[in-house]
């Protein structure tokens, strides 16, 4: 394979290292997924490989975990935290990290509770009123669920992949040098 680079392997391994925080004991939603995939999104240039490499991660781990009726609306929420790394492809910085970071965790609350609305939308036991007001019930019952667990996970585990890059590019420059 021309493109497996000695970048792209490190790359890969530390997502699916990060992915091991889902077998770990953990707060609810304290995993490093989003940070995973955003460091995906940011770093391995090849945009349809970067959507692969977190999606893959999710697919194993859930198939040990198990899968869930909402499990699309959490790997949309991947797919869509990837391709807000996507947008610090050229210049990573701090700024970049905190507002992807934030974007991220809103992104995953928003589609994951909206999820729950939809699963009773298509079913005969609703959990919420087939209607917007239904929408905005599920979206408000999962606040206390929120916790601001993703938003920290995101930052902490985003901020240890994003280090764990640059602290090895400093010691060992040519393992991580872009090849063109």
């Amino acid at each position: 394979m021309k493109n497996l680079t000695p970048r792209l392997i490190f790359i890969t391994l530390a997502v699916f290292a990060a992915a091991i925080t889902r077998f770990l004991p953990h707060p609810p939603n304290f995993t490093a997924i989003g940070g995973m995939a955003l460091f995906a999104g940011a770093f391995i240039p090849n945009r349809i490989l970067s959507l692969i490499v977190p999606i893959s991660v999710m697919v194993i781990t859930d198939a040990i975990i198990g899968f869930h009726n909402t499990v699309w609306a959490v790997y949309l929420s991947i797919v869509l935290i990837t391709m807000l790394g996507w947008l610090m492809q050229e210049r990573k910085t701090t700024t970049r990290f905190i507002g992807t970071s934030t974007l991220a965790s809103l992104l995953f609350f928003f589609i994951t509770n909206a999820a729950m609305w939809v699963v009773g939308f298509f079913s005969s036991e609703a959990f919420y009123p087939k209607n917007f007001g239904g929408l905005v019930d599920a979206i408000a019952m999962g606040i206390p669920f929120y916790s601001y667990n993703f938003l920290i996970s995101q930052f902490v585990y985003g901020g240890i992949l994003f280090g764990l890059f640059y602290t090895v590019k400093v010691w060992k420059p040519a393992l991580l040098k872009v090849k063109k």
